[in-house]
């Protein structure tokens, strides 16, 4: 959204909040507690301090337990977000089935099915034969989690200024 302003370009996204207001959010925490488990409960992000809370650390983790009337609570302070695992598994089944036809896409494929799906592809990949492969598999990782969380707070109405 940015860019296309910079650029001069009209932003037809009516859903975003613009202009996105800026925060001192570390984008790779965030990224991290996004991309957990849903079971643990809610995560915190304090937009005066950046800080990142995840699930069960802070006394509540729920808007709806949060005391109106309590000192803590400032609803111009806390964003909630609530962890999808589901995410980092898609990146995984992405990024094998853009490998070309061979050994290590034949690997990574049915490494995909089932419990224990996000072990199972980091040992397929834990090879010497496939070291290159590991680094492309964590450069493109990173990427897709670190968008996830830049579109998660420019939903919100924010942007990481760090």
């Amino acid at each position: 959204m940015e860019l296309l302003a910079a650029l001069g370009q009209p932003i037809t996204n009516e859903q975003v909040p613009w202009p996105l207001t800026a925060v001192p959010v570390d984008l790779e925490m965030l990224a991290d507690f996004l991309d957990g488990d849903p079971l643990q409960g809610n995560g915190v992000v304090d937009l005066l301090t950046g800080d990142v809370y995840p699930p069960g650390v802070l006394d509540w983790d729920r808007p709806e337990e949060l005391d109106e009337n309590s000192d803590s609570f400032d609803p111009d302070r806390w964003l909630h977000f609530q962890p999808e695992s589901g995410e980092g598994y898609r990146d995984m089944c992405d990024f094998a089935v853009n490998l070309p036809e061979g050994e290590l896409r034949d690997r990574l494929l049915p490494a995909l099915d089932g419990r224990g799906a996000f072990r199972r592809f980091r040992n397929a990949l834990d090879d010497d034969a496939y070291r290159d492969q590991l680094t492309n598999w964590t450069l493109f990782g990173d990427e897709r989690r670190l968008g996830r969380a830049r579109e998660w707070l420019a939903q919100a109405g924010y942007r990481s200024v760090q």
